[in-house]
């Protein structure tokens, strides 16, 4: 069935909350092959969707089919809050990185890591 609809309607069920997952998941994956910027963004609207927190692995592979320059900010994001999953699926984004990011985006991205690692430094007694 999913074969015979064009991108609009597959983008539209996609984006529809009444799919099941699995069927999302497939439809992410046929689409993002296709490296349409509509899917791209699609794919960002659902992993930062909060129906699918603790869904959204599949999403962040998808971004792998695009430049990864293009989702530095939100793959930093997704390798701090994410899951194991996602934060390795963005990591995945960062390693294939074959451009230089520009030095703003990445002193910004850089106070983020800073300050999540001193917000979550512990502090060990006794040892």
């Amino acid at each position: 069935m999913l074969k015979k609809l064009d991108i609009e309607e597959k983008l539209s069920l996609l984006r529809d909350p009444k799919i099941n997952i699995l069927t999302k998941y497939q439809l992410a994956i046929t689409l993002s092959d296709t490296k349409n910027e509509r899917v791209y963004y699609a794919l960002c609207e659902l992993i930062n969707d909060n129906a699918y927190l603790n869904k959204r692995g599949t999403f962040v592979h998808c971004l792998r089919n695009y430049p990864p320059e293009k989702s530095f900010d939100l793959a930093v994001d997704l390798i701090l809050n994410g899951n194991f999953e996602v934060s390795h699926e963005a990591f995945e984004i960062i390693d294939h990185f074959e451009n230089k990011i520009e030095g703003e985006k990445v002193k910004l991205n850089y106070n983020k890591l800073i300050g999540f690692y001193n917000s979550h430094k512990t502090v060990r007694v006794g040892v």
